[in-house]
């Protein structure tokens, strides 16, 4: 039997948080993700980057999330076992 918001008071407050960090989350990660495509240009100029390291630096920010969450993940799997990790992620 599901547990439901009329069963637990807090549940709603707690699902509305989860909603919203993870909301607020995946909305920043696009929002960022787009706009620096566009500010490439006038960080180049004002900066006086040259294209390799404008190039770099968008490297850099797509792939830093990717290498702290699985490392962060990892370590939290070998410490805590990967069973109960996974269970708790759901």
């Amino acid at each position: 039997m599901p547990i439901t918001s009329q069963d637990n008071p807090t549940l709603s407050r707690w699902q509305w948080r989860i909603f919203s960090g993870v909301w607020m989350t995946y909305f920043s990660y696009y929002f960022c993700r787009v706009n620096f495509g566009v500010a490439q240009k006038a960080m180049g100029d004002d900066l006086g980057l040259d294209l390799i390291t404008i190039g770099i630096i968008a490297s850099a920010t797509k792939r830093s999330p990717a290498a702290s969450a699985s490392s962060s993940t990892a370590r939290l799997a070998d410490r805590f076992g990967a069973a109960a990790f996974s269970s708790s992620a759901c």
